[in-house]
């Protein structure tokens, strides 16, 4: 997971770049078997800004899908060894002066011999949401945001009590 926002005031996405990898030797997860790098998870594509929470294998997907001009259709099939987690992508792009963001929920179904269904739910956010938060530090941010915090300090906060945050923040600006 991550934490990402999206401000369509100023025209920037924020984001944190951990990308954890879990090493699964049984049902219970312990804090060993989680190990983290840092990665990219914002990308430009035919002038729309992608990022998102969930994961990166998922998220690569829609990113690909965007840069072949193809749309998201209701449900896809992929075939992939590693395991994936439910994804949130949030898809911005500037017209006329303006920021719209695209909301894509990506349920993800494990099937046999490693494919993978997944259900793509979209939502266009209506004009009135001036800030989007994704990922596993959401609540954590929405709360700093609300006290006041910028964007960068609210992933900071939310990367001092999310394992899945860290404190490294990257910022596009939506072309």
């Amino acid at each position: 997971m991550t934490t990402v926002i999206v401000n369509r005031k100023t025209g920037k996405v924020y984001s944190d770049s951990r990308l954890t990898h879990i090493n699964i030797s049984g049902v219970f997860r312990t804090k060993e078997e989680y190990s983290y790098t840092k990665t990219d998870k914002i990308f430009s594509v035919h002038n729309h800004i992608i990022t998102g929470g969930g994961s990166l294998r998922i998220l690569q997907e829609v990113v690909d899908r965007f840069h072949m001009k193809k749309s998201l259709p209701g449900v896809f099939y992929f075939r992939d060894k590693y395991d994936c987690d439910n994804t949130c992508a949030l898809v911005t792009k500037k017209t006329l002066g303006e920021c719209h963001t695209a909301s894509y929920d990506l349920v993800v179904q494990h099937l046999p011999f490693g494919w993978k269904r997944v259900k793509v739910t979209k939502e266009f956010l209506g004009e009135d949401i001036s800030l989007s938060v994704r990922g596993s530090g959401m609540g954590l941010a929405i709360g700093a945001l609300e006290q006041g915090a910028t964007p960068e300090e609210a992933i900071k906060i939310a990367s001092r009590h999310d394992m899945y945050t860290d404190d490294t923040i990257r910022i596009f600006d939506v072309p």
